[in-house]
């Protein structure tokens, strides 16, 4: 386990060869233009496969247990924190808040906790989200990211789109050269800061909607189209062709026909001259629609997995397919759990070991992604104890009964 002086660079920037380092590379601020994050939220919110991809994602990883791996004294300060999430200044459990990190890497890219410290800075007390649409890194009036020689940011800035006539929040002491024009400045040291996929200098990261946002419009596009020939097709435009060649229509032919057609029903019958013909507007050719619909949800499918979990339907696919897919999919996920653990052990944990001056800083350890049926499992099992790989033992039903809900036996009966 890595030593707090080791987690902080403590003990190395002591070293000479660590002072006199100098970094020759060097970040700058992106001028790519990327997807808007309201816009991601649009897809989320406004696109069903978009919205149920994602939060199928998010359930699955929930369901994933972890334990806290340290010393006896790091880890029961780091439980007691946890188990104390949502109750001293921040609105949600540690549940809850895990869920809100993860959907938020998958939805805009990047996530945001705020580290909630008591007045005198040296315990934190709890944690709370923060919109990631309204924040960003401190940059100066021309719009650039404000790094140290490092090439680190210095900070992040939380846009504020409310008027307070009594001034803005109370904020850190930011740098001269920060804009603060409506906005709140926190020090490195109060933000967590999440990064799904990073690309180029790392300062914006790329969630799983991004690639997809303008599939998204293009396919809600498609189907509101689709929809109104589909309504074309099941309610039909009636009308009257009024006059030939020795017939004019007048003004009045015209509107008595048309006051006739509106009042009509499947009930209703009437008389009209020869020269008043019936008629219906039908829509035609809707395969090639339904065709291009489809091309767009496979395209937001390879974004967001496997396609039954995504969509919810039951296509027949080749089993080893699916079982690949489902292998690639659970990888992908745990990469992700993986990545967000990092992140709080480095962030959050870091901080409250040496705050707190425990020994070690914790880890966490995640469980298995629950991703399959309990028959398969079942299955599974049967067939290792069939071959003999697997030997009946009191240790091992205890584990079954846990595992399948059943009642743990008692003084051995």
């Amino acid at each position: 386990m890595d030593s707090i002086s080791q987690i902080f660079l403590l003990e190395s920037t002591k070293k000479k060869d660590r002072v006199e380092t100098i970094q020759l590379s060097q970040k700058e601020t992106p001028t790519d233009e990327r997807a808007n994050p309201a816009e991601l939220e649009d897809a989320y919110i406004n696109d069903a496969i978009v919205n149920n991809g994602i939060n199928k994602a998010v359930s699955i990883m929930t369901s994933a247990d972890f334990n806290i791996e340290g010393s006896d004294e790091s880890v029961n300060v780091i439980q007691d924190f946890l188990d104390g999430i949502g109750k001293n200044g921040g609105n949600n459990d540690w549940y809850t808040l895990r869920e809100i990190i993860l959907k938020h890497q998958l939805v805009y890219g990047p996530a945001f906790t705020e580290i909630i410290y008591n007045i005198k800075k040296d315990h934190i007390l709890d944690l709370e989200f923060v919109n990631p649409k309204s924040m960003d890194y401190a940059k100066d009036g021309s719009g650039n990211i404000i790094m140290d020689s490092f090439s680190r940011p210095i900070g992040f800035v939380q846009t504020l789109s409310n008027n307070f006539s009594n001034g803005l929040p109370k904020s850190d002491n930011a740098p001269k050269d920060v804009d603060l024009n409506n906005k709140i400045f926190f020090a490195n040291d109060r933000i967590a800061h999440f990064k799904l996929n990073e690309i180029g200098d790392g300062f914006y990261p790329i969630g799983w909607i991004e690639p997809i946002v303008k599939v998204s419009k293009w396919k809600r596009i498609m189907f509101e189209a689709l929809s109104n020939v589909y309504y074309h097709t099941a309610f039909p435009i009636k009308y009257w062709q009024v006059g030939d060649p020795s017939h004019e229509p007048t003004s009045d032919l015209l509107k008595r026909t048309s006051d006739k057609l509106k009042n009509a029903d499947y009930r209703s019958s009437f008389a009209v001259p020869y020269y008043v013909k019936p008629g219906i507007l039908e829509a035609s050719n809707t395969d090639k629609l339904k065709e291009h619909l489809k091309q767009f949800i496979d395209a937001e499918v390879t974004s967001l997995g496997p396609k039954g979990l995504v969509t919810g339907s039951g296509e027949q696919s080749n089993k080893s397919i699916l079982t690949r897919q489902e292998f690639l999919y659970k990888l992908s996920l745990r990469d992700i759990l993986e990545r967000t653990g990092k992140t709080i052990e480095n962030q959050i944990f870091a901080k409250i070991a040496e705050l707190e001056n425990l020994s070690d800083v914790p880890k966490i350890k995640w469980g298995k992604l629950n991703l399959e049926e309990l028959d398969a499992k079942s299955d599974r099992l049967s067939a290792y104890a069939k071959a003999g790989l697997l030997t009946p033992d009191p240790e091992l039903e205890t584990i079954i009964r846990k595992f399948e809900g059943l009642p743990v036996i008692k003084n051995g009966k």
